[in-house]
């Protein structure tokens, strides 16, 4: 609290403050995406062919393009919605007692 009230002391805007909040959630789900995907659909594949060549069912490659879009899409969309009540409260942080307080 005290570096962002430090920064709004030296200029910044309350809209910059959010924004600041909303780049880091961002960024927090795209690197969670970036691993996550890609490691979530090897392991799922590993998984279901070991499944598969114990069961008398066919292994086959399922689409998931779809299904990785729609997934991206909903994290990041969680991900701004979480990051605004942050935001909000961030960006009307009182100066004078936060600066008092150091």
């Amino acid at each position: 609290r005290r570096d962002v009230a430090m920064l709004r002391a030296l200029g910044m805007r309350p809209r910059a403050t959010a924004a600041i909040v909303f780049f880091q959630a961002t960024v927090i789900a795209l690197v969670g995406l970036t691993i996550g995907v890609p490691l979530g659909l090897v392991l799922g594949r590993l998984v279901w062919r070991s499944v598969a060549l114990d069961t008398p069912v066919e292994f086959v490659v399922p689409e998931n393009l779809p299904m990785i879009v729609l997934v991206a899409v909903i994290v990041l969309a969680l991900a701004a919605l979480l990051a605004a009540w942050p935001a909000r409260r961030w960006s009307a942080i009182d100066l004078s007692d936060e600066l008092r307080a150091e």
